[in-house]
């Protein structure tokens, strides 16, 4: 009778051995994959802010080519030959948008001028 009750008591224990190993492992696993979930979002958060920023600055060239071509249907021929960017240097977080900004043109620059390189060579 002591081997059935050795039996029985081990058995028991074995269930609940199983069960919190699946508990365990169902949780481990959702933390993994809450992790991944994180991971995904902040690059596709990072992507959206780089391609935002390009956007902004395509948006205001193209505000300053409309006032060109307003300013010469109104009889301003003057042509424009300086750049001038500006911004408030009070801006505490000035530093980070502007060297933002700044990879932001270098990268599209960098991809311009080669396709521009590879057309030419090409024509």
């Amino acid at each position: 009778m002591s081997s059935w009750t050795f039996g029985y008591v081990f058995a028991k224990i074995m269930i609940y051995l199983i069960y919190a190993v699946w508990f365990s492992n169902q949780y481990f696993i959702f933390i993994l994959l809450l992790n991944f979930l994180i991971a995904v979002i902040s690059q596709s958060y990072a992507d959206v802010m780089a391609q935002a920023n390009i956007n902004m600055y395509k948006q205001r060239s193209e505000l300053n080519r409309e006032c060109l071509i307003r300013g010469k249907a109104f009889g301003q021929d003057d042509e424009i030959n300086v750049l001038i960017l500006s911004a408030d240097t009070l801006d505490e977080s000035l530093e980070s948008k502007w060297f933002t900004f700044l990879q932001t043109i270098r990268k599209l620059l960098a991809s311009t001028s080669s396709t521009f390189e590879e057309n030419i060579q090409e024509g």
